[in-house]
Formats: C-alpha cells, sequence, structure tokens
C-alpha cells in the first residue's frame, strides 16, 4: 500500500485529516484480489520400502470443492528413490481417464510430469496416480505432491460512474 495513509498527524501537527487515512479504492481492490487469488491445494504421498506392483493404484483422492489440475501440472513432482533399469511411465487420471503421465528414466530420480491441458474436477471427482504397467523390479520409494488450484468465484473490482450536469439559462 501506499505510504503516508496510515498515520493521524499530517504535516507536523496533530490535526486528524480524515483525507490523509483513507487508502485509495484501486490499492484496497488489489490487496483484496491478491488474498482471494488462486489457492493451491497438495495431494499428496508416498510408497515405500517395497517394488511397485504393475500397474499399481498409488492414490486416490476426491476434491471437496472445483479444482484444477493446470497445464504442465506447475509445482508438481514425483520422486523415485532407487531409479527404474528402464523408462517407467506413471497415469495420472480424473475418474479413471488418463489426463497425465508422469515419466522416470533410468539413472533420474525424479519424473517429468506431463498434462497437457488444464483439467477440471469437481467435488466428488476423483484423482488418480497409478503406477507403470509393466512394473520395474529396481524401483521403489515413490514419493509425490501434485497441486490444485482453486479460484474464488468472486473478484472485487471497483466501479466509477461519472455524471455530467449541463445548465442552460434563457433570457
Amino acid at each position: 500500500m501506499s505510504t503516508h495513509y496510515h498515520t493521524a498527524y499530517v504535516d507536523g501537527t496533530t490535526e486528524y485529516k480524515a483525507d490523509d487515512m483513507n487508502i485509495p479504492l484501486g490499492e484496497l481492490d488489489q490487496a483484496i484480489n491478491d488474498i482471494r487469488g488462486p489457492k493451491k491445494y497438495d495431494f499428496m504421498g508416498q510408497y515405500l520400502g517395497d517394488v511397485l506392483n504393475s500397474g499399481a493404484l498409488l492414490m486416490q483422492g476426491i476434491p471437496g470443492r472445483y479444482m484444477v489440475l493446470e497445464s504442465g501440472a506447475p509445482g508438481s513432482r514425483l520422486y523415485v528413490g532407487t531409479s527404474p533399469a528402464s523408462q517407467r511411465v506413471f497415469s495420472i487420471k480424473r475418474n479413471g481417464v488418463q489426463i497425465g503421465t508422469v515419466t522416470c528414466n533410468p539413472g533420474h530420480n525424479w519424473g517429468a510430469i506431463s498434462v497437457a491441458s488444464s483439467v477440471a474436477f469437481y467435488s466428488g471427482d476423483l484423482l488418480e496416480l497409478t503406477g507403470p504397467s509393466p512394473a520395474d523390479g529396481t524401483m521403489k520409494d515413490v514419493s509425490w505432491n501434485f497441486i490444485l488450484s482453486r479460484v474464488d468465484a468472486e473478484v472485487m473490482t471497483t466501479t466509477t460512474t461519472t455524471t455530467e450536469t449541463t445548465t442552460t439559462t434563457t433570457t
């Protein structure tokens, strides 16, 4: 916020000036919009200590409200403690339909997440992560975090209306 809007003492006097206490509406609206901006929710988990079965269901999550897994799944991660012997692909699904993948390559611990376009999840939809099929006999200790976003329905905006008055004098 701008400076000098929150002091009751202005110009070295003790006089209270109401105009100096008011925040410009544009700044207030921006602050409210920042608070109401997208909220991030994490779906995370881990499968530790054993080799995955072929096509193993690793995660099921049911969002309680409208959320979006954004294109490219920014901020989302998948890590394997022991990398696979050959390339393996995990599936990300919405209600049983594949919407993205996570590819793990030999010698690498971090998977590459691919979600082509943003996918909406409504209350009651099912978000799933399934392991590769066929399984890899060496890959184990898998941890993941998928970040979904929620945007508030209400967005604060300011509308200014200007009225013009014309006066005509007849003599």
